[in-house]
């Protein structure tokens, strides 16, 4: 960085944040902005005045906001988690379950207002794709995997349809974020495996 840049970013009162950093304050800036404003209203404007960073350095990164939301989901959102070796099914359902919204009040937020305002967009819609196949589509399909298991271990009925089953918990638990805004607590997600996996001796 040269002295004429310092100084610049230094009468402006940024700070000269690159790589990582910068990145890092860009996507805090889209979770705030779309938390409180929701997706339509959000604005690249809005987004590089939280993140005290001009226009065009977002530009530069992103072609258009659709992009800049699609790459804040991808790096804020919690991964799908490999549930523990040797745990049971009621445990490896609430483990994946509890993952799908382990994040601050922030992040839940922003997905909440994302996936509100896509939950009858079109296939074509970008950011509702990725929230249907980044977010929803890989943890349903592990808990369906866990419930295969449990259904040929003996702990679920052989004629519990396990497609309908393992959509259930992802459907109560953005329900949940609908009602109060906040994700689950522990208690919660118990009581959802119990819907979905009641205890009971293995037959």
């Amino acid at each position: 960085m040269s002295l004429n840049d310092a100084a610049r970013g230094s009468a402006h009162g940024r700070p000269r944040r690159r790589g990582a950093a910068l990145e890092d304050a860009i996507y805090d800036a889209v979770v705030e902005e779309v938390a409180e404003l929701g997706c339509d209203a959000a604005s690249l404007e809005g987004i590089a005045t939280r993140a005290r960073i001009g226009r065009m350095s977002l530009y530069r990164r992103w072609p258009d906001k659709t992009a800049l939301v699609l790459a804040t989901l991808r790096d804020r959102l919690p991964e799908a988690v490999e549930p523990e070796a040797g745990a049971g099914p009621r445990e490896r359902l609430g483990q994946v379950l509890a993952s799908m919204f382990d994040a601050s009040d922030r992040s839940a937020a922003f997905l909440l207002r994302v996936a509100s305002a896509k939950a009858l967009a079109p296939p074509t819609d970008a950011v509702a794709a990725a929230v249907r196949s980044e977010v929803l589509e890989p943890r349903i399909a592990r808990l369906a995997e866990i419930l295969r298991d449990a259904q040929s271990d003996g702990f679920l009925a052989e004629t519990a349809d396990v497609e309908l089953l393992a959509s259930t918990g992802p459907a109560l638990l953005f329900q949940r974020l609908v009602l109060t805004g906040t994700g689950p607590t522990a208690e919660e997600v118990g009581r959802i495996v119990d819907l979905i996996l009641p205890a009971r001796d293995r037959e």
